[in-house]
């Protein structure tokens, strides 16, 4: 289309338009139309005459060909231009015919002017020399339009129609024209003279708009869609160029062929899709169609399966392709986590992608364990698709989900895991109901749960512009219509791996025979049947074969046929006494590991290689040491001066071999760690309960009440969870205990301890709508007391109720519930939801509400955030509309709503307040001892201040404190003692008597009264010394006895 305004030296102006095309409905026809209009006539000459010349050129002959007729036919009357062209062999010939229209439009549509009538008798003549140059010779026959006295903004339009008419034998035909001859004009040969019209066949207007519905019909089916971020863009345009040169030269969607393409667009196209797609694509691809066959492959050509790569870049949001399969053409139209098939109409003869489908195909969307095992994997689920319905499979993990597991996604997927590790623990530690079948633990009906929610958080989309060399840990999920969230599933996948070793253990392939004896008849199977044989035999060490034939390969999954395809060999299953030894060369064994030996060992193997060692040239944290306290300075040196923890100095080496330490880290290795622990719990269980006064007090009183002394080596232990019994993870939500966690740390409370408590600063939960500490816990109920907001709340396991340990007024205590019920009501409403799954995401604590509006990352943009935050606040002033109520504090992320009343004095409360308020309400019997007081930041340091103050008597514990703040002051000047005012004494009385001073004449008098004087003091100080000295070894007894005291508490950070 070309549109071209001009303007002669006397001011006439003309506006051009010229349309040409090769019509993709109608095979061998081509069209275009002149159209003028005069917009101003000239200044002298006024309005122009207009002659519009169409010519036929003849004169340029194909090689081998020749002219039919050495005049070609021209009729005026009916305004025709025709030639044939010959074949010298005269096998064939090629007839082609111009026609012409003649349209005017003054602007209230199309007026054709009849050839036939005057006015069109008119405008058509023979070409002269009067409107240009003739061609010589009588192979370019043209005619001339002229127009005269053209009117004003008027539109004179000249219509040319081309048709190619075929004789002789059979002629290969353009492929396009079949597929998109929606009246069937042609015939599938050219063997008989084709039908030929009178005439024009249609106007150009009819045969533009088949031209353009056909050209849009083939451009669907050739254009592949691709939305998302910048290299998404970039791959779009490119494959778009490369496709319009593709459709422009008539090649077919399913087509390789691309010979015309420019080299540049090629070499552009192979770059941006390396860029796209990095280890995704096959690199070194130069066509658009590998976009599809990279994702297309059938297994067995005898079956019509075709398994299907779900997967997209990480920088496409949107996928969408077709291609003929099967003889029908499929739209596939792939989002993160999901992909659409819609089965449409026959393909009409076209090209296939597979040519060997002849049917419509199944397809099989690899499952999510099979996503990372690469194409060669049979495993996946099987879609059978029918004609014109669409068919979705989610394939994958794409949805954040509501924190309570209610929306689905991630937040419930995290949840069931939850319930299978209750069961597990629950199996584990023997808690069957009365009637009920025993099963076990690490039955495979529960390692596959998990198994699959781990698969599952494996397939998460990458969020855009990852690359390989990021964190496997860093996924993409979706917050809401609007917003996707990056997170880093490091916790939760490294958890569920964890659960899964400690439920099934492993198997370590080794050369030669493994001794022992049979356990039971040898069998026919292949290495993986193997394994799952061996964990239902009791007491199976694990299994050997002796090594197949040349024919088979031995790998790390096992043998392996020519094919590829697993081996089935003869297994003996070995266990029993010597079970452990390798015998014999010639065989292939794989050991068994139990779980909880396995997952040990891992935890060994990940201490060494991560402190023998810097990621990133970032120094990796000290790990936690263990000590025992004589007083709370030895806690407070585990800090720094900024808060950062750093290794704590005073830590006591066992006495273990050199060798058992890290050579190239001053960290000490696994087993110097747990050494240091166990002397550190030993000493303080042979130590027993505390003699001192506080003690002493509380076991009568015990007596009294009748109660019964602790058997077990201690009496209590208090731990903090996050970072301390439980590794950290960037969604509280989210934070499942793990199973092996429970179990461990279960079966400590639960044979070592009396009472075992989590304090911790974040919720407690076990309330409607406000979940916390008790919806994450994994332990049966009554192993542990679990506390919230730093102690200020409980879980009482006689009444099933949360309780608190402090008082909150009850109007307080109505404004925070209703303030949380309308937080909660905000973020049901459309948009809000992502809060709810970032960051802190809704906290309901004793006397505050916690509500995120960002997380670390800024996953939210600021003007979302802060509109959110907006709503917060409105909220909030709608309650307290005076301002008196209720006091806010942003963080950046997080929006901290309490009582104003707490404002003032709620800083003040810490993890040692709630120690003592638990005492008070639960009787622990902290005093006693022996206690393990556990944790990992200065925030927990004041739980072992409150231990010790319980234990050994606040007054001691404020000296201890004194002390160390007067240590850690500048030095000063010292205080006289009373030595030095006995010295200072004396020399005055010396000074006094000496007769040689000037004023000894003078004032006798008062010297002597200056020496009774300071007699009278000097009795007063040695009575003062004395007492003072008594004090000072009262002082001493007594903090000996508190020093004895506080040896009955651990302390583990």
């Amino acid at each position: 289309n070309v549109t071209t305004e001009v303007v002669d030296r006397d001011g006439c102006r003309l506006r051009i338009a010229n349309k040409r095309l090769v019509s993709f409905a109608r095979a061998n026809h081509g069209a275009t139309e002149l159209s003028v209009s005069v917009l101003e006539p000239g200044k002298r000459h006024g309005m122009p005459n207009i002659c519009i010349r169409s010519s036929l050129r003849m004169d340029r002959v194909p090689v081998g060909w020749e002219l039919a007729h050495k005049h070609p036919e021209m009729d005026l009357e009916t305004a025709m231009l025709s030639g044939t062209f010959v074949e010298k062999n005269g096998r064939r010939s090629v007839t082609v015919r111009c026609f012409h229209r003649i349209v005017r439009d003054d602007g209230r549509g199309d007026v054709q002017i009849c050839l036939d009538s005057p006015l069109g008798r008119e405008i058509l003549s023979r070409p002269t020399r009067t409107w240009g140059h003739v061609r010589s010779g009588t192979a370019a026959p043209a005619l001339d339009f002229i127009i005269s006295n053209p009117r004003k903004g008027s539109w004179y339009t000249i219509e040319k129609i081309v048709i190619l008419s075929i004789h002789g034998e059979t002629i290969p035909r353009p492929v396009r024209s079949k597929s998109f001859d929606r009246r069937n004009q042609l015939t599938e040969t050219a063997t008989e003279t084709q039908e030929e019209d009178d005439g024009m066949s249609a106007p150009f207007a009819e045969i533009e708009e088949e031209h353009r519905s056909a050209l849009r019909s083939e451009w669907d089916r050739a254009d592949i869609e691709v939305v998302g971020y910048r290299k998404a863009t970039r791959f779009q345009r490119i494959i778009r160029l490369f496709r319009f040169h593709q459709v422009s030269q008539g090649y077919s969607v399913c087509s390789e062929k691309a010979d015309k393409v420019p080299e540049l667009v090629k070499r552009h196209f192979e770059a941006v899709h390396r860029e796209l797609c990095g280890d995704y694509a096959q690199i070194g691809s130069d066509r658009p169609n590998t976009v599809i066959l990279n994702r297309l492959t059938q297994p067995d050509p005898r079956f019509p399966i075709v398994r299907f790569e779900p997967r997209l870049p990480p920088a496409c949001e949107r996928l969408q392709f077709n291609c003929a399969l099967g003889g029908r053409w499929h739209r596939f139209t792939l989002t993160p986590g999901a992909v659409q098939i819609l089965v449409q109409g026959p393909t009409q003869g076209e090209n296939q992608f597979l040519a060997d489908l002849k049917v419509a195909p199944r397809f099989l969307i690899p499952s999510v364990e099979d996503l990372d095992e690469g194409a060669h994997k049979s495993g996946g689920v099987e879609i059978c698709t029918l004609p014109w319905q669409e068919v979705q499979v989610q394939h994958s993990l794409t949805e954040l989900g509501r924190p309570d597991g209610s929306a689905g996604g991630f937040y419930s997927i995290m949840r069931r895991t939850r319930f299978t590790r209750v069961e597990v623990l629950r199996r584990l530690l023997n808690e069957w109901a009365p009637g009920e079948e025993e099963s076990a633990y690490n039955d495979t009906m529960l390692v596959a749960p998990l198994s699959g929610a781990l698969a599952r958080l494996k397939s998460a989309p990458r969020p855009a512009g990852f690359k390989k060399s990021d964190s496997e840990d860093l996924h993409s999920l979706q917050a809401d219509a609007t917003t996707r969230v990056r997170v880093v599933l490091f916790y939760e996948k490294r958890e569920l791996a964890r659960d899964i070793l400690f439920l099934q253990g492993c198997f370590s392939r080794e050369e030669g025979a493994l001794s022992g004896e049979d356990l039971t008849e040898p069998e026919m199977l292949t290495v993986e049947e193997a394994r799952r044989r061996c964990y239902s035999i009791p007491g199976c060490k694990g299994f050997t074969f002796q090594n197949p034939s040349l024919h088979c390969t031995i790998t790390d999954a096992g043998p392996l046929n020519v094919d590829g395809t697993p081996a089935q060999v003869r297994i003996y299953f070995k266990g029993g006494p010597g079970s452990e030894e390798i015998v014999s060369s010639g065989w292939t064994s794989w050991r068994f590991t139990d779980g909880e030996t396995a997952l040990v060992n891992e935890f060994k193997r990940e201490h060494e290689e991560m402190f023998n060692c810097k990621k990133h040239g970032v120094p990796l944290p000290l790990p936690p040491v263990a000590t025992v306290a004589s007083s709370p300075g030895e806690l407070s040196r585990t800090t720094s001066e900024n808060g950062d923890e750093v290794h704590f100095e005073e830590f006591e080496e066992p006495d273990l071999p050199a060798d058992m330490y890290l050579k190239t880290s001053k960290v000490p290795s696994w087993e110097a760690f747990a050494e240091a622990v166990d002397q550190v719990l030993t000493a303080v269980a042979e130590h027993g309960e505390s003699k001192g006064p506080a003690g002493r007090e509380y076991k009568e009183r015990c007596m009294r009440q009748g109660r019964e002394d602790s058997t077990r080596p201690f009496r209590n232990l208090i731990t903090d969870r996050d970072g301390t019994v439980n590794n950290y993870c960037d969604r509280y939500s989210s934070s499942i205990q793990s199973a092996y966690n429970a179990a461990w740390l279960s079966h400590f409370a639960r044979h070592c301890t009396e009472n075992a408590l989590f304090v911790t600063a974040a919720p407690l939960g076990g309330r409607p709508s406000a979940e916390g500490l008790m919806e994450l816990s994994v332990a049966p109920r009554g192993e542990f007391t679990y506390t919230g907001s730093k102690g200020r709340e409980y879980f009482d396991l006689n009444t099933q109720r949360v309780l608190e340990a402090a008082d909150l007024p009850q109007e307080q205590r109505e404004l925070m519930d209703e303030l949380h019920r309308r937080i909660l009501a905000l973020c049901a409403q459309p948009g809000n939801m992502k809060f709810l799954g970032i960051g802190s995401g809704l906290q309901r604590k004793f006397g505050e509400v916690t509500m995120a509006r960002n997380d670390p990352a800024g996953t939210v943009p600021d003007p979302e955030s802060r509109r959110f935050m907006t709503a917060v606040r409105q909220i909030k002033e709608e309650l307290d509309p005076d301002g008196t109520l209720l006091d806010l504090h942003d963080t950046g992320t997080d929006m901290e709503m309490f009582p104003r009343s707490n404002a003032r004095g709620g800083g003040s409360f810490d993890k040692g307040c709630g120690i003592a308020g638990l005492e008070n309400k639960l009787q622990l019997g902290i005093p006693l001892g022996p206690n393990i007081v556990c944790g990992d930041t200065n925030s927990d340091v004041p739980m072992v201040v409150s231990s010790l103050k319980l234990m050994c008597g606040e007054e001691i514990v404020k000296v201890w404190e004194e002390r160390l703040k007067r240590e850690e002051r500048p030095a000063q000047s010292p205080t006289p003692t009373l030595d030095d005012l006995n010295r200072v004494s004396s020399t005055t009385f010396s000074t006094l008597l000496d007769e040689t001073t000037p004023a000894f004449a003078e004032g006798t008098q008062l010297a002597t009264f200056q020496l009774m004087e300071a007699t009278d003091e000097a009795g007063e100080e040695e009575e003062q010394r004395r007492n003072r000295e008594e004090a000072e070894r009262k002082a001493k007894e007594e903090e000996e006895e508190a020093r004895e005291a506080a040896a009955g508490l651990g302390v583990v950070f």
